[in-house]
């Protein structure tokens, strides 16, 4: 599951999974790509750099997959 939220700020901001990763201190490209590709999970701390470095476009809450607040509701009922 590719990471779209950061999949579309890098493209408008024309940038690589590479440039990003050395941006929030990733220095292996194939690490890199894997978390934009969705393939691993970043450590919180890369989550949290990509928040700061992208001024906020790139949330914390959006590495993740979640249920809309109505299912969530639902399903703790």
């Amino acid at each position: 599951m590719k990471l779209q939220k950061l999949h579309h700020w890098l493209t408008a901001e024309k940038l690589s999974a590479a440039k990003w990763g050395r941006g929030v201190g990733i220095y292996d490209r194939s690490t890199a790509a894997r978390y934009v590709n969705g393939e691993r999970m970043a450590p919180p701390a890369v989550v949290i750099r990509t928040y700061l470095w992208s001024g906020g476009q790139v949330r914390p809450d959006d590495w993740y997959e979640l249920p809309a607040l109505d299912e969530a509701e639902e399903r703790a009922a």
